[in-house]
Protein backbone atom coordinates (compact mmCIF):
# COMPACT_ATOMS: atom_id res chain seq x y z
CA UNK A 1 0.00 0.00 0.00
CA UNK A 2 1.55 3.51 -0.92
CA UNK A 3 1.41 5.74 1.86
CA UNK A 4 0.53 9.01 1.07
CA UNK A 5 3.58 11.97 1.66
CA UNK A 6 3.54 13.17 4.98
CA UNK A 7 3.39 17.47 5.33
CA UNK A 8 6.76 17.73 6.81
CA UNK A 9 8.23 15.26 3.49
CA UNK A 10 6.18 18.27 1.09
CA UNK A 11 7.46 21.14 2.83
CA UNK A 12 10.99 19.87 2.69
CA UNK A 13 10.77 19.47 -1.09
CA UNK A 14 9.47 22.78 -1.45
CA UNK A 15 12.13 24.31 0.46
CA UNK A 16 14.26 22.87 -2.37
CA UNK A 17 12.59 23.64 -4.83
CA UNK A 18 12.22 27.54 -3.31
CA UNK A 19 16.29 27.23 -2.67
CA UNK A 20 17.60 26.04 -6.49
CA UNK A 21 15.16 28.44 -8.04
CA UNK A 22 16.15 31.52 -6.15
CA UNK A 23 19.92 30.08 -6.64
CA UNK A 24 19.08 30.07 -10.58
CA UNK A 25 17.41 33.61 -10.47
CA UNK A 26 20.63 34.74 -8.82
CA UNK A 27 23.18 33.65 -10.92
CA UNK A 28 21.08 34.87 -13.60
CA UNK A 29 20.53 38.35 -12.84
CA UNK A 30 24.67 37.95 -11.51
CA UNK A 31 25.48 37.36 -15.53
CA UNK A 32 22.97 40.37 -16.45
CA UNK A 33 24.65 42.86 -14.12
CA UNK A 34 27.95 41.89 -15.91
CA UNK A 35 29.03 45.41 -17.30
CA UNK A 36 31.18 46.05 -20.34
CA UNK A 37 34.02 47.43 -17.94
CA UNK A 38 33.80 43.84 -16.23
CA UNK A 39 34.12 41.99 -19.34
CA UNK A 40 37.20 44.00 -20.37
CA UNK A 41 38.60 43.78 -16.91
CA UNK A 42 37.86 39.95 -17.17
CA UNK A 43 39.42 39.82 -20.39
CA UNK A 44 42.79 41.95 -18.79
CA UNK A 45 42.92 39.45 -15.89
CA UNK A 46 43.34 36.52 -18.38
CA UNK A 47 45.51 38.20 -20.63
CA UNK A 48 48.10 39.01 -17.67
CA UNK A 49 47.65 35.64 -16.11
CA UNK A 50 48.63 33.85 -19.18
CA UNK A 51 51.62 35.61 -19.60
CA UNK A 52 52.25 35.43 -16.07
CA UNK A 53 52.57 31.75 -16.47
CA UNK A 54 54.34 31.56 -20.50
CA UNK A 55 57.24 33.30 -18.04
CA UNK A 56 57.05 30.76 -15.41
CA UNK A 57 57.08 28.06 -17.97
CA UNK A 58 59.70 29.25 -20.38
CA UNK A 59 62.31 29.41 -16.87
CA UNK A 60 64.21 32.28 -18.25
CA UNK A 61 64.21 35.93 -16.99
CA UNK A 62 62.95 38.03 -20.65
CA UNK A 63 61.59 40.54 -20.79
CA UNK A 64 57.88 41.28 -22.20
CA UNK A 65 58.10 43.08 -25.37
CA UNK A 66 55.91 44.54 -28.01
CA UNK A 67 54.84 41.45 -30.63
CA UNK A 68 52.44 42.07 -33.40
CA UNK A 69 49.75 39.15 -33.89
CA UNK A 70 48.51 38.17 -37.62
CA UNK A 71 44.98 36.92 -37.07
CA UNK A 72 42.10 35.61 -39.41
CA UNK A 73 38.46 36.38 -38.24
CA UNK A 74 35.72 34.30 -38.78
CA UNK A 75 34.29 36.11 -41.63
CA UNK A 76 38.24 35.60 -43.01
CA UNK A 77 39.64 39.30 -42.17
CA UNK A 78 42.92 39.52 -41.24
CA UNK A 79 43.85 41.42 -38.57
CA UNK A 80 46.81 43.20 -37.12
CA UNK A 81 47.23 43.04 -33.06
CA UNK A 82 48.92 44.71 -30.96
CA UNK A 83 50.28 41.94 -28.82
CA UNK A 84 52.87 41.31 -26.08
CA UNK A 85 55.01 38.41 -25.05
CA UNK A 86 58.45 36.87 -25.40
CA UNK A 87 61.23 35.95 -27.87
CA UNK A 88 63.73 33.85 -27.37
CA UNK A 89 66.91 32.62 -29.92
CA UNK A 90 69.89 29.95 -29.06
CA UNK A 91 71.94 28.62 -31.99
CA UNK A 92 70.34 26.42 -34.91
CA UNK A 93 67.89 23.89 -34.24
CA UNK A 94 68.41 24.03 -30.30
CA UNK A 95 66.66 21.38 -28.31
CA UNK A 96 66.25 24.11 -25.35
CA UNK A 97 63.72 25.98 -27.72
CA UNK A 98 61.99 22.69 -28.62
CA UNK A 99 61.36 21.91 -25.09
CA UNK A 100 59.93 25.44 -24.23
CA UNK A 101 57.71 25.34 -27.36
CA UNK A 102 56.14 22.05 -26.03
CA UNK A 103 56.02 23.33 -22.33
CA UNK A 104 54.03 26.72 -24.05
CA UNK A 105 51.80 24.57 -25.86
CA UNK A 106 50.66 22.29 -23.11
CA UNK A 107 50.43 25.33 -20.77
CA UNK A 108 47.54 26.78 -22.99
CA UNK A 109 45.49 23.68 -23.96
CA UNK A 110 45.56 23.56 -20.10
CA UNK A 111 44.36 26.95 -19.08
CA UNK A 112 41.47 26.88 -21.56
CA UNK A 113 42.75 27.70 -24.70
CA UNK A 114 41.77 26.09 -28.34
CA UNK A 115 43.20 25.93 -31.54
CA UNK A 116 41.19 27.81 -34.29
CA UNK A 117 39.69 27.03 -37.29
CA UNK A 118 40.59 30.17 -39.22
CA UNK A 119 43.66 29.68 -37.84
CA UNK A 120 45.50 27.00 -38.79
CA UNK A 121 49.07 25.46 -37.60
CA UNK A 122 51.92 25.39 -39.99
CA UNK A 123 54.28 22.95 -39.89
CA UNK A 124 56.91 23.59 -42.59
CA UNK A 125 60.65 22.91 -42.18
CA UNK A 126 62.01 26.06 -40.14
CA UNK A 127 58.59 27.32 -39.41
CA UNK A 128 56.78 26.39 -37.12
CA UNK A 129 53.61 28.08 -36.08
CA UNK A 130 50.37 27.90 -33.48
CA UNK A 131 47.51 29.92 -32.49
CA UNK A 132 45.17 29.50 -29.73
CA UNK A 133 42.13 31.40 -28.51
CA UNK A 134 39.85 31.56 -24.90
CA UNK A 135 37.42 33.96 -24.98
CA UNK A 136 38.53 37.37 -26.61
CA UNK A 137 42.46 36.53 -26.16
CA UNK A 138 44.59 35.10 -28.85
CA UNK A 139 47.91 33.22 -28.42
CA UNK A 140 50.31 32.84 -31.10
CA UNK A 141 53.44 30.37 -30.73
CA UNK A 142 56.31 30.17 -33.62
CA UNK A 143 59.17 28.51 -34.01
CA UNK A 144 61.51 29.90 -36.92
CA UNK A 145 64.91 28.84 -38.35
CA UNK A 146 67.09 32.19 -38.99
CA UNK A 147 69.08 32.32 -41.91
CA UNK A 148 72.16 33.59 -39.87
CA UNK A 149 72.75 30.28 -37.98
CA UNK A 150 70.18 30.73 -35.15
CA UNK A 151 66.17 29.51 -33.98
CA UNK A 152 63.84 31.76 -32.71
CA UNK A 153 60.89 31.22 -30.15
CA UNK A 154 58.16 34.34 -29.74
CA UNK A 155 55.43 33.45 -27.72
CA UNK A 156 53.03 36.34 -27.51
CA UNK A 157 49.23 37.21 -26.29
CA UNK A 158 46.46 39.80 -27.62
CA UNK A 159 43.20 40.83 -27.51
CA UNK A 160 41.23 40.31 -30.42
CA UNK A 161 40.07 43.96 -30.17
CA UNK A 162 43.61 45.47 -29.90
CA UNK A 163 43.93 46.21 -33.47
CA UNK A 164 47.01 47.73 -35.20
CA UNK A 165 47.25 49.42 -38.58
CA UNK A 166 49.63 50.18 -41.65
CA UNK A 167 49.92 53.68 -42.35
CA UNK A 168 49.88 52.80 -45.62
CA UNK A 169 46.74 51.27 -45.26
CA UNK A 170 44.79 54.69 -44.65
CA UNK A 171 42.78 52.57 -42.12
CA UNK A 172 42.46 53.86 -38.52
CA UNK A 173 41.43 57.14 -39.32
CA UNK A 174 37.96 57.57 -38.43
CA UNK A 175 36.17 60.04 -35.78
CA UNK A 176 33.38 60.88 -34.17
CA UNK A 177 34.91 64.07 -31.98
CA UNK A 178 37.55 66.28 -32.87
CA UNK A 179 39.25 64.56 -29.54
CA UNK A 180 39.68 60.97 -31.21
CA UNK A 181 42.13 62.55 -33.89
CA UNK A 182 46.05 63.46 -32.77
CA UNK A 183 49.20 63.43 -34.39
CA UNK A 184 51.17 61.14 -35.06
CA UNK A 185 55.01 60.21 -36.82
CA UNK A 186 54.85 58.48 -40.33
CA UNK A 187 58.01 56.72 -40.59
CA UNK A 188 58.04 55.66 -44.01
CA UNK A 189 56.73 59.03 -45.13
CA UNK A 190 58.80 61.08 -42.67
CA UNK A 191 56.06 63.12 -42.13
CA UNK A 192 53.40 63.52 -39.48
CA UNK A 193 49.67 63.09 -39.77
CA UNK A 194 46.32 62.75 -38.16
CA UNK A 195 44.95 59.30 -37.28
CA UNK A 196 42.66 58.32 -34.44
CA UNK A 197 44.48 57.92 -31.25
CA UNK A 198 42.59 54.91 -29.83
CA UNK A 199 44.57 52.81 -32.41
CA UNK A 200 48.25 51.86 -32.47
CA UNK A 201 50.29 51.58 -36.11
CA UNK A 202 53.03 50.51 -37.81
CA UNK A 203 55.37 50.66 -41.00
CA UNK A 204 56.11 48.31 -43.37
CA UNK A 205 58.73 49.95 -45.60
CA UNK A 206 62.36 48.60 -45.30
CA UNK A 207 63.83 51.95 -43.90
CA UNK A 208 60.65 53.53 -41.97
CA UNK A 209 62.79 56.61 -39.33
CA UNK A 210 61.53 58.63 -36.54
CA UNK A 211 64.63 60.77 -36.02
CA UNK A 212 63.62 64.76 -35.73
CA UNK A 213 65.78 65.42 -38.35
CA UNK A 214 63.98 63.61 -41.30
CA UNK A 215 60.84 64.85 -40.35
CA UNK A 216 58.16 66.56 -41.89
CA UNK A 217 56.15 68.55 -38.96
CA UNK A 218 53.47 70.64 -41.25
CA UNK A 219 50.45 68.80 -39.82
CA UNK A 220 50.44 70.27 -36.04
CA UNK A 221 46.72 69.52 -35.17
CA UNK A 222 43.94 67.60 -36.55
CA UNK A 223 40.11 67.98 -36.54
CA UNK A 224 37.16 65.50 -37.56
CA UNK A 225 35.87 66.38 -40.36
CA UNK A 226 33.14 64.54 -42.31
CA UNK A 227 33.92 61.46 -39.77
CA UNK A 228 38.01 61.40 -40.98
CA UNK A 229 40.85 62.22 -38.90
CA UNK A 230 41.82 65.59 -41.11
CA UNK A 231 44.74 68.14 -40.34
CA UNK A 232 43.55 71.08 -39.20
CA UNK A 233 44.14 74.27 -41.52
CA UNK A 234 46.38 76.85 -39.17
CA UNK A 235 45.14 80.24 -39.13
CA UNK A 236 47.16 82.92 -40.73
Amino acid sequence: MIRPTSTKNKTIILILILVALGIGLYLLLDKRSETPEDKIEEEQNILDTTLAKMKEAIKMDLNLMPLRITWNTESNEERILDGKGYYYADVLGAQKIQDIFISLDDLLKKTGFKDNEQNRPINSEGNILRKYKKSEIVCNLAVVDNSNGTSSLSAACANINSLMFDFASGLGNECVKESDCGVLTDGCKKATVCRNISYKFYNTCDNPSSLVKDIDFSVAACECLKNQCTPKKQSE
